[in-house]
């Protein structure tokens, strides 16, 4: 007869009388699934083992998750350098007065943005 809730003791005492046994995985910080097609990077999930006879199971939960391209990784996206063109750069240039490398440098330090980088200029002139 099965019951739909179980207490977690008797749940412990089940998976022994099946040559099974479960434990946490702590301190996971990423798991990566790849596809034929495409990445799916899982940051600060919550891991559990299930050790059978016959295999090993990864119960993975996650709150945050990300789809790349195959290939990608989270953090080549997050350290991928700004993008940012050469009028971009002119106009931060005519706007603070600045040399072309204290625009660019400004640029990246603002990860594109032309306005926080203006800003970031006239402040620290």
């Amino acid at each position: 007869m099965f019951r739909a809730r179980r207490a977690p003791r008797e749940l412990r005492r089940l998976l022994q009388r099946l040559g099974a046994s479960l434990e946490e995985i702590s301190d996971v910080v990423r798991v990566r699934i790849e596809t034929r097609t495409k990445v799916i990077e899982v940051t600060n999930p919550h891991v559990t083992l299930m050790r059978m006879r016959d295999g090993v199971f990864f119960q993975i939960l996650a709150e945050n998750y990300a789809e790349l391209p195959l290939g990608a990784s989270m953090e080549t996206a997050e350290t991928a350098p700004p993008s940012f063109t050469d009028e971009d750069v002119e106009f931060v240039m005519l706007q603070t007065g600045v040399n072309r490398e204290r625009a660019e440098a400004a640029l990246r330090e603002a990860g594109g943005d032309i306005a926080k980088a203006i800003l970031l200029l006239r402040t620290s002139s």
